[in-house]
This record gives structure tokens, sequence and C-alpha cells, in this order.
């Protein structure tokens, strides 16, 4: 396969856009990189694919699926737009086997809003020949820019009143390097209906500083089971 056809383009095959290019803007100190539920895992195979499925989510009838790469030339993206509960499979060979693109350097989620711009967070499944169905558990991760310690998180359903306190996520990140991934399991400790908007918010000291700023804001929907 030539590196033309590796490109960023539309795929004929499901009118998803994917490929390699190269990124002229520059990056936010700390971006949403992937919102999973599970893990991503596959194999660098010309028979592999990834089938990233669109949750079922009351009220939302379609979801945007991003895909993009990190710390790895050149960049990587991929754009499906998907209806609720339907699946997308993306072969390997079409582009990530190309560059040999690997999972840790590759991230996914879904999001509602307009095309590149999120206005809330979807986690999605991807399934491959290694990875046969996921867990529950949701996965977010963020890129870091910068180097940041002491990182937490916290979340409140949208809909709570506004003096309403945040809950605490149990995890704790002691530090993260410059260009690096902070993973955060979504550990909440109630159970939200399929449908809730919940905000989450992710602190930490940046650069060494003394206290904690705010990394990042996002909301994501719950979707069903």
């Amino acid at each position: 396969m030539s590196k033309q056809d590796a490109g960023y383009s539309m795929r004929p095959d499901d009118e998803r856009y994917e490929g390699f290019y190269n990124k002229e803007k520059g990056e936010e100190d700390f971006s949403v990189f992937s919102l999973l539920k599970g893990k991503l895992d596959y194999v660098m195979s010309g028979k592999e694919k990834l089938i990233i499925i669109a949750p079922k989510i009351p009220g939302v009838d379609s979801a945007f699926i991003a895909g993009a790469s990190f710390n790895f030339w050149p960049d990587y993206r991929l754009d499906i737009h998907l209806k609720s509960g339907d699946e997308a499979h993306v072969p390997l060979n079409a582009a990530i086997k190309t560059k040999n693109l690997f999972k840790d350097h590759l991230g996914i989620y879904g999001y509602t809003g307009l095309v590149g711009s999120p206005i809330c967070y979807i986690p999605v499944e991807v399934r491959s020949s290694v990875n046969a169905k996921n867990n529950s558990e949701y996965v977010l991760t963020l890129i870091s820019i910068k180097s940041v310690a002491d990182v937490t998180w916290d979340y409140l359903p949208a809909n709570s009143g506004l003096l309403t306190e945040p809950t605490v996520g149990d995890d704790t990140i002691a530090s993260v390097s410059e260009r690096s991934p902070i993973t955060i399991p979504l550990k909440f400790k109630q159970k939200f209906a399929p449908g809730t908007t919940v905000i989450i918010q992710v602190w930490g000291k940046i650069n060494g500083g003394k206290s904690k700023e705010r990394l990042q804001k996002l909301k994501i929907i719950i979707p069903k089971a």
C-alpha cells in the first residue's frame, strides 16, 4: 500500500475518514485523548480489525467517534459517525498497520456536538481478535504536555444543585512527566442511570507548583450497560 493510500481520507467501505497527516496547529496543555469502556488492545496483523461500538444512550440517536495518535509521527486521525448501537469495522491494514501504530499511541472516544467540537463525551467499546468483550469499567485518558503531580479527580451529576459538592474519586496519581498520558479509571461510588450527564474535573500541580489547578473539565454521558 502506498503512502498516499494511508493518508487521511474517506474510506469507501463504511464512509469513515481515516489516515495519517501532518498536524499543523498547536496542542492543548491537557487534552482528552481517550474514553473507553474497558481497554484497547489489538495485534499488528493484516487480518486484524478494530470493532468500534457506539453505545445505546436514552435520548442520543447518534455519536461521533474520534481516534488520534500521540507521540507518533506522522499523526493519525479517525472520524466516524455512528447511530447508537451500531458498530464500525476498521481494518488495520487500511492505515494503522502501514505505520505500525501500536495501542499505546492510539486513543479513541465518542462525543456529541459538532464534528471536532465535543459537547459531551461518550465512552465507547473497542473489540478485536484479542479483546472480544470488555468489562464495564470506564477509563479516561488525558494527554499532559506539562509535568504534573498529585493528580486527583472528582465528579458531579450535571443536574445537581448549585450547592452540591462533587464526589472525590479514589485514585490519585503521584506524578506524570511531560508529554505523557494521565489514565484514570472512572470508578463512580454510586450507580448512574443511563443517559445521566456527569461532570468530571481533573486536578493537579503543574510544573512543580504548590497549589492544585484544574487540568480539565468535561461532561460524559452514561450509556446503557
